[in-house]
């Protein structure tokens, strides 16, 4: 599994859609030049980012996240030279709305999707 972190509002687009790869906020504040959409290995990785990094990013954020846990493709998976995994999955390719296994409130609490639909 992997995990994708966003404001609630990208929901119900994500939840029809899927993950669009594009260049957000985040990645044109970076400098990222290729449309991508960015996972997290394990929701411990997710966490420590939420705690670190990523929470600082959504800080001027006005409303909740969302955590999507996502069954993907081990094509996505990418190591480096020394065989350790990258701590985050780039995806430049359209992830399918039918790979989203459930989706998590800010306390990993399963959020009921028919409410959303």
């Amino acid at each position: 599994m992997a995990y994708h972190v966003t404001p609630a509002s990208n929901m119900k687009s994500i939840l029809s859609q899927g993950f669009i790869p594009s260049i957000g906020e985040r990645s044109e504040n970076l400098g990222e030049t290729e449309k991508a959409a960015y996972f997290f290995h394990s929701l411990e990785e997710c966490d420590n980012a939420l705690w670190n990094w990523l929470g600082e990013e959504f800080e001027d954020v006005d409303e909740d996240l969302v955590i999507f846990e996502v069954n993907i493709d081990e094509k996505w998976t990418v190591f480096d030279d020394s065989g350790q995994l990258f701590y985050e999955i780039k995806v430049t390719e359209k992830v399918e709305p039918h790979r989203i296994v459930k989706v998590l409130n800010e306390n990993y609490e399963e959020i009921k999707l028919q409410e959303y639909l």
